[in-house]
């Protein structure tokens, strides 16, 4: 049995984290011999009472240890009093064996490893208190991970563990992993519409391409067009770019106006292309944001949209192949409101709207061509 107590000597308070029932019993004598209350020896009072009783209880070499250690901040009259009541232990007041301080081994123990969790922490740049902190803690699985995605020409609503909400369009999938403070996915491929529930002490990171965006709370569209290029729109609220190692853009097209390295903070109604070491920033034109959440509702919309732009984004829906016989019409701008998948409409509405007429050919593809005199 053990206990935690404090000793009270002729010299002060020294508290023991650990004792045993010997350094109880040891403790009674010294008491005896310093009362708490007193200054002065009550010497008198244990040679009277107290000193067969020491002396047979000193026989153990463990007691003598015991009180050897307790004796070393006591008085001279104190240690006198021990060398007379017990002059067959002489080794009293040399100096004690040390004895095993589990306390401070254990204490060594729990710093080392600290220092291999906070490195462990660090490497993975992040650090412990963010998954702590909260009266509502709670023990995360190991794997909290859960893959979500769609196929061609579906839209699929994610209710996530919070109340915030992913819409996920055609073609896409995400990898959700939520921790106690952090709430993070990933935008494997496609486009997806985040509708954050606020919370200021779990932020909502997002990782897509080769870039991730922080949000707290606030809705956005996230597009990968592909693994160096995405496309970043705000809708309400704000969505950090993270910063990423600057980098210069290597070829013409990459260096469009408004261009910023590092960390940004896009705001409700502005959108911005994202490559990896560098963004480039604007604000949403008349109609734009309309068009940009049309697929929300099922829709496509082309404001004098290039043919060619128009059929990469039909063929986000369809499995239908579509071949411009004529490279002129890859320019043609085509203005109008679609069904997503509605692959017939549009052809109806080039026909009579672009003077583009279409067929299909043995292999089922749709061919372009301008539509001729006879065919009108």
């Amino acid at each position: 049995m053990s206990y935690r107590f404090a000793v009270i000597t002729d010299r002060g308070i020294a508290i023991r984290p650990a004792v045993t029932d010997a350094d109880l019993k040891a403790w009674n004598h010294i008491r005896r011999i310093v009362a708490p209350n007193e200054s002065v020896p009550t010497i008198e009072l244990l040679r009277a009472e107290e000193g067969p009783l020491l002396r047979s209880w000193l026989q153990n070499r463990t007691h003598r240890n015991v009180i050897q250690e307790l004796a070393k901040s006591a008085s001279p009259e104190v240690k006198g009093l021990l060398s007379e009541l017990c002059p067959d232990h002489p080794d009293l007041l040399a100096v004690a064996p040390p004895r095993p301080n589990y306390f401070g081994a254990a204490m060594k123990a729990v710093l080392a490893l600290s220092i291999v969790v906070l490195g462990t922490f660090a490497l993975m740049g992040t650090m412990p208190w963010l998954y702590f902190g909260n009266a509502r803690l709670t023990t995360v699985p190991k794997d909290t991970s859960t893959t979500y995605k769609t196929t061609t020409g579906v839209i699929r609503e994610v209710k996530l563990p919070d109340n915030s909400v992913v819409t996920l369009n055609t073609r896409s999938q995400i990898t959700v992993t939520y921790a106690l403070h952090a709430r993070n996915v990933n935008l494997d491929y496609g486009e997806a519409s985040f509708d954050v529930v606020r919370n200021p002490d779990r932020p909502f990171n997002v990782r897509a391409g080769k870039r991730e965006f922080q949000a707290v709370g606030t809705r956005f569209i996230v597009r990968v067009i592909d693994p160096d290029n995405v496309e970043l729109t705000v809708t309400e609220g704000e969505v950090k770019v993270v910063y990423a190692p600057p980098r210069l853009p290597q070829t013409p097209e990459e260096r469009r106006e408004n261009l910023t390295f590092g960390e940004q903070t896009l705001t409700a109604f502005q959108t911005a292309r994202v490559q990896p070491g560098y963004q480039s920033v604007r604000e949403l034109i008349t109609g734009e944001k309309e068009a940009r959440e049309a697929w929300q509702q099922g829709k496509i919309i082309f404001d004098r949209t290039p043919l060619a732009d128009v059929l990469a984004e039909v063929d986000r829906y369809t499995n239908i192949e579509f071949i411009v016989a004529d490279e002129k019409l890859r320019s043609v701008r085509v203005a109008g409101d679609f069904r997503t998948g509605d692959v017939d409409g549009l052809l109806d509405v080039l026909r009579k709207n672009f003077r583009i007429d279409s067929r299909r050919d043995a292999h089922g593809r749709v061919v372009l061509t301008p539509l001729t005199a006879a065919g009108s």
